[in-house]
């Protein structure tokens, strides 16, 4: 009987880690196997993009510019430029949650 108990014990806690992971979300998991956030390299005073990246499109953020892209599909990373390089797209909004 004790066994049993400690069968459940344990499908019980592996359904529980494994709820909470599928729950935490896709970046969340990103970082932790990735290791951290992936942004791009930004000015400390104004956040402006200093050197051309790519990274996760969840790092976007307002004024940052894009290169032309013929992504189609699921996005889940973005090019991108300082502004002042040619470029076809800018973050001019966030929409809050």
């Amino acid at each position: 009987m004790m066994k049993l108990r400690n069968r459940r014990a344990f499908a019980l806690a592996g359904t529980a880690l494994a709820l909470s992971i599928a729950l935490s979300g896709c970046s969340a998991l990103n970082n932790l196997i990735v290791g951290g956030s992936n942004d791009a390299q930004r000015d400390e005073e104004t956040g402006e993009v200093t050197e051309g990246s790519n990274i996760d499109i969840f790092s976007l953020k307002v004024g940052d510019c894009m290169p032309t892209s013929d992504t189609t599909g699921e996005i889940t990373d973005a090019d991108v430029v300082p502004c002042s390089e040619p470029h076809a797209d800018e973050v001019f909004f966030e929409c809050s949650a």
